[in-house]
């Protein structure tokens, strides 16, 4: 990207160019990724949703997923907006296949729009991260649960285990729960 920058702002009319070609093909290939990685966070969302044994847990991982899904197919589509420069010069170069000029024109018409959904795709995320980090910090996992009930915690109000291999044996559960 940093080559790309100083090759922009070349004198030279073909380095900058190219430059562009190549910015929007890096461009192309971001969105490509962050929408992959979207979706496959909204998988873990669904698995997550599930496994849940609360109901309105189960619910927000079900909308946090949504809205993964919908974030995810928005970066594909910024992905696919920007990188229409570098779809125009594989088009050009490889003539016999019209499934670029078709993705070129597609990634043209959508740049358009991109001003639009930008803005609702950054509340979209900002509700994601706050809904992220309640469950992260307000709902406790196992391992947290288990030091709640240890016997080496401060408040000894929540009971002991009976011996210490049962201790033992809710601990390791405990630890393969959490990693």
């Amino acid at each position: 990207g940093a080559a790309v920058g100083l090759a922009e702002r070349s004198a030279n009319v073909v380095v900058r160019q190219a430059a562009t070609v190549f910015r929007s093909g890096l461009r192309l290939n971001a969105g490509v990724v962050a929408g992959g990685a979207a979706f496959v966070g909204a998988a873990f969302d669904v698995q997550d949703a599930n496994q849940a044994e609360n109901s309105s847990l189960s619910t927000v991982y079900y909308l946090r997923a949504t809205a993964q899904v919908g974030a995810g197919a928005f970066s594909i589509g910024l992905g696919l907006g920007y990188g229409a420069p570098f779809l125009r010069y594989m088009a050009q170069k490889y003539a016999t296949n019209k499934a670029y000029e078709w993705a070129a024109d597609q990634a043209a018409r959508l740049a358009l729009k991109t001003a639009f959904m930008l803005r609702w795709c950054i509340r979209i995320n900002v509700a994601i991260f706050v809904l992220s980090i309640a469950i992260e910090y307000m709902l406790p996992n196992d391992l947290e649960t288990y030091l709640d009930h240890s016997t080496f915690r401060i408040n000894r109000s929540n009971g002991v285990a009976d011996s210490e291999a049962k201790e033992v044996e809710i601990f390791q559960r405990a630890v393969e729960n959490t990693f």
